[in-house]
């Protein structure tokens, strides 16, 4: 999830000056995320938070393929894909804002600065208005400008893990 985040939104940066490209969004990971989103709502309904959070997982992992077939780096190259980059990175960026929501429950601090990141202001008032819970509706207004982008998994410290492991 972190990796993804990151490399979607670091390339909307570079290529689009922060900004969620307007573009035409592509239908390729539309049945994944309509899996995940009936999934992840079974799931809670139940109480079953492992069922969830694989369903959630699953649509990262389409995701990052979708990315990896699609190798928006390369399209990034050549001046004459760039609306088929906006839209890749656009998908990209909508399926996040899909697994953010998604996530929220379980990850409720992560998602919160992920959603800030995605431009989208405060997770918990889009819970309050019942934007999370209509994930059908809804999206990236034009020209939705990125928040401040940083680590949602910061890396610890080489001697922190060392400490740790000597304190097992």
């Amino acid at each position: 999830y972190g990796n993804l985040v990151s490399r979607t939104l670091s390339m909307i940066v570079q290529n689009f000056d922060g900004v969620i490209p307007d573009a035409a969004l592509t239908t390729e990971l539309t049945s994944d995320i309509t899996t995940a989103i009936e999934a992840v709502g079974r799931g809670l309904e139940t109480q079953d938070f492992t069922a969830a959070v694989q369903a959630t997982s699953a649509l990262i992992a389409a995701t990052d393929g979708y990315l990896t077939a699609n190798a928006p780096w390369k399209l990034a190259k050549d001046p004459e894909q760039r609306e088929r980059l906006a839209t890749v990175l656009r998908t990209a960026a909508k399926s996040i804002r899909m697994v953010t929501a998604l996530l929220h429950p379980v990850l409720p601090y992560v998602t919160a600065r992920v959603w800030e990141q995605l431009g989208l202001g405060s997770i918990e008032r889009a819970a309050e208005t019942g934007e999370l819970r209509d994930l059908t509706q809804g999206g990236f207004a034009t020209n939705t400008k990125l928040g401040t982008l940083a680590p949602i998994f910061p890396r610890a410290e080489k001697e922190l893990i060392t400490r740790m492991n000597d304190a097992e």
